[in-house]
């Protein structure tokens, strides 16, 4: 009995549910949700307290990116103005910022944006207590358009530089905020498998492939150029030929040898078969010293024997493939302790990393570098002290002077210090002609002359 009851109870549930269901497909009570499209990006609640609208004239779309506070500006095929007209819409008592930090009240911004960096636009309120910073990246939507110049790519152990440029169509480089250089490069040798690639920020970059060497071969490689969302445009038939070796002496903070040491170059692609030597000179031999070096795989050379009849003193070092000329470097020979002129350059302060070897050619009245050995060097809170920094003594046959130094320094964030140097001045009055470059401590201690004689004129 209870279990006829229990199955009539089913029954009767089982009915309900079905002639719910039933009721619910008639038309007139039928509810459907419709899939909610994807918002529109909004500009961030910050960018809103300076910014209402930013607009592009004959822009296809105009998207913020909230995560870079940035700007992406679709631009159609048939854009063809030189520059873009940006225009922009400020809320009450905000300002644009002009190239030299003053506010203005200008709100069109014209720029040319063909292969230039995206543009930045930096606005401040009212007070001066409040800025707000961002760029404007500009992308063709259309594909690309760009020329190979050259099928044949000479190639060393060093980077490259790809030989295409854009014909028409650039954009901004990069195109879009988060993709870093916006041109992606591959090369790809179909027969071996063999692929490598990276980014670059334009045809001008010089870029370094992993497993560079796999480029050495007979066989043809195709090249793809891949721009932000974009197919890769494709060239076929692209050869690689073997440039001469570009050299550098490493480890690149060795600066002082002795007679036992072993001179290490790196570069490349060095051959086997090929003859390689190393010279010493400086303006204070009669004739320079050659001596063979010695193929240890195709980025190196080594030199394990330095010539004993040289004199301590300091020298460029110069590398050559047959009577072709490859690199040289600056080291000074003695193995001991004491101070030395380890480089001296005109140019940059970044220059300081590095040694020069240039022979310096200066005009009356112009300023120059030098460096000392030990290197003179600090963190973030050093105090660089000028009395340090040595005197230069310039003589030739018919006149010395003595030049003091100011103090000069360069940071090298990458490395985490800062180093100290002089900077020097050519007296207006000095005579032109050679002169030998000694320096003098204020402990009375003295250098050996510098490699090269300073050339003034």
């Amino acid at each position: 009995m209870l279990r006829a009851i229990a199955m009539k109870n089913k029954i009767y549930t089982i009915i309900i549910v079905f002639s719910f269901l039933l009721g619910c497909k008639k038309k007139d009570n039928l509810i459907e949700i419709a899939p909610k499209p994807d918002p529109e990006p909004e500009i961030s609640m910050l960018a809103k307290d300076f910014l209402k609208t930013l607009d592009v004239t004959g822009a296809g779309k105009v998207q913020f990116d909230s995560v870079n506070n940035s700007f992406l500006v679709d631009l159609p095929d048939n854009f063809n103005n030189l520059k873009a007209e940006v225009k922009l819409t400020l809320q009450p008592d905000i300002f644009l910022l002009d190239s030299l930090d003053k506010a203005t009240s200008d709100t069109v911004i014209h720029y040319r944006y063909s292969g230039a960096a995206p543009l930045s636009i930096r606005l401040r309120d009212k007070t001066e207590r409040h800025e707000f910073y961002f760029q404007v990246y500009f992308n063709f939507t259309g594909p690309p358009s760009i020329e190979l110049l050259n099928k044949e790519i000479p190639i060393t152990s060093g980077p490259i530089r790809i030989p295409v440029r854009f014909t028409e169509k650039t954009g901004s480089i990069p195109r879009a905020p988060g993709v870093w250089g916006g041109i992606s490069v591959k090369f790809i040798n179909k027969k071996t498998g063999f692929s490598t690639g990276g980014d670059i920020g334009d045809f001008d970059t010089w870029i370094f492939f992993a497993g560079a060497h796999n480029f050495v071969s007979n066989d043809p490689f195709t090249l793809e150029i891949a721009l932000y969302n974009h197919n890769p445009v494709v060239f076929e038939g692209i050869k690689f030929i073997r440039g001469l070796p570009a050299i550098f002496i490493y480890p690149s903070y060795k600066f002082d040898y002795n007679r036992n040491d072993t001179i290490k170059i790196s570069g490349g692609f060095f051959l086997p078969e090929e003859k390689y030597t190393l010279t010493f000179s400086n303006d204070y031999m009669a004739i320079p010293i050659t001596v063979p070096a010695t193929v240890q795989d195709s980025g190196s050379l080594t030199v394990d024997k330095i010539p004993s009849m040289l004199a301590n003193g300091s020298y460029l070092v110069s590398v050559y493939e047959k009577d072709k000329f490859a690199g040289a470097g600056n080291i000074y020979l003695s193995g001991d302790s004491t101070r030395k002129i380890e480089t001296i350059w005109k140019g940059g302060l970044d220059a300081a990393v590095v040694r020069n070897t240039q022979r310096l050619v200066l005009n009356r009245g112009e300023e120059f570098y030098a460096k000392s050995w030990p290197v003179y060097y600090g963190g973030y809170g050093t105090n660089f002290d000028v009395t340090r920094i040595p005197r230069l003594h310039l003589s030739s046959t018919a006149i010395s002077v003595d030049l003091e130094p100011e103090l000069a320094e360069y940071s090298w964030a990458i490395a985490g210090v800062r180093v100290g140097f002089g900077k020097y001045k050519i007296p207006a009055s000095l005579p032109a002609g050679q002169y030998a470059v000694t320096g003098t401590f204020r402990d009375g201690a003295k250098t050996t002359p510098y490699w090269c004689r300073i050339n003034v004129r």
